[in-house]
């Protein structure tokens, strides 16, 4: 798979899965959506890295 092709899967998997998670911990969570984002941002922005190093 060439490297263009792996940032668009791991970006797209990435944006769907952090807006998923958001709504569903501001659903059930009392917590403001602003930390949530931030939060969920950087779990995705390593969860990136560490998807396209391997």
């Amino acid at each position: 798979m060439r490297a263009v092709e792996r940032v668009f899967h791991s970006v797209s998997f990435e944006v769907i899965a952090v807006t998923l998670s958001i709504a569903g911990l501001a659903a059930f969570t009392e917590h403001d959506i602003a930390a949530l984002s931030g939060t969920m941002i950087v779990i995705a922005s390593v969860a990136m890295v560490w998807n396209y190093s391997f």
